[in-house]
């Protein structure tokens, strides 16, 4: 029996599945904090604006088997977390992410995966903030 799947590309199947797991498996509580700091003539700080969203849909996670690869790359550090999440959210090195409580600074984004060049999820490296 031949099973058709619509009119939607395999793309948007993906990231339908892809939301699906980060519902199943992720959580929702995760809030994502965005500073943005202007400068002045002078070139210093004149003001920092932040911003939050919160209820952003992801999972972190600590392997020491999936966090040794960046380690041995020099991308990240042994305690570091990878933080994944739907393509949803417009994120960018710097932005933090605070979950149960403790803070955690996006260091760099070390998965993107696409297809047909739409991004499915993305995955970062994440370090505890002081």
């Amino acid at each position: 029996m031949v099973i058709s799947r619509g009119s939607t590309s395999f793309a948007d199947l993906q990231k339908a599945k892809s939301k699906e797991w980060f519902e199943k498996f992720g959580r929702s509580d995760i809030t994502l904090l965005v500073k943005t700091t202007t400068i002045n003539q002078a070139g210093r700080p004149a003001t920092v604006t932040s911003s939050t969203t919160t209820g952003v849909l992801g999972d972190l996670q600590f392997d020491a088997k999936l966090i040794s690869e960046y380690v041995q790359m020099g991308i990240a550090l042994t305690g570091d977390g990878i933080f994944y999440t739907t393509p949803a959210y417009t994120i960018e090195e710097n932005y933090e992410i605070v979950v149960d409580g403790i803070t955690w600074r996006l260091v760099r984004q070390v998965e993107g995966e696409q297809t047909n060049g739409e991004t499915i999820y993305q995955g970062w490296v994440c370090r505890r903030s002081p």
